[in-house]
């Protein structure tokens, strides 16, 4: 069998779910077979290769590399990791982009919802102001 990463570009790869399922399928592996090997179940597998589930940098090199026989193929390798890290990093912008969206949620109901007070006039503003003004004078001096 053809294991070299001649047969199919590096570039090729767009995502760690695609390199993932190309690689067990290079091996001749079942989404079974596969989690048997790294002790996962089979729907962890399906759910890393459908992009569902993050990959975990240190089960890769721990089980999945000796697994897939990657060993010997440091490019191969070297992309498998890549882009298992571009999916971590992602995942990070996507959940901070989240948390900015909702952050920016709260301050918008708290502004809608802060007290705005009833338009009056000016002239009666000043008139309400004099008229405490003289009651405080009043309850001042008759002390």
């Amino acid at each position: 069998m053809d294991r070299s990463p001649h047969s199919t570009s590096l570039d090729e790869f767009f995502n760690f779910g695609d390199m993932l399922k190309y690689l067990r399928r290079r091996e001749r592996l079942t989404q079974l077979e596969l989690s048997i090997a790294v002790g996962y179940s089979e729907a962890q597998i399906s759910r890393l290769e459908k992009n569902k589930r993050l990959p975990d940098l240190a089960a890769l090199r721990a089980l999945f590399i000796p697994a897939l026989h990657l060993q010997d193929e440091p490019q191969l390798t070297a992309r498998f990791l890549e882009l298992a890290r571009s999916a971590r990093q992602q995942d990070k912008a996507a959940a901070a982009k989240k948390r900015g969206d909702q952050r920016e949620g709260q301050r918008r109901r708290l502004r809608e919802t802060r007290f705005h007070p009833p338009d009056i006039p000016s002239q009666t503003i000043r008139e309400f102001g004099n008229h405490s003004i003289h009651a405080l004078k009043k309850s001042s001096s008759a002390s």
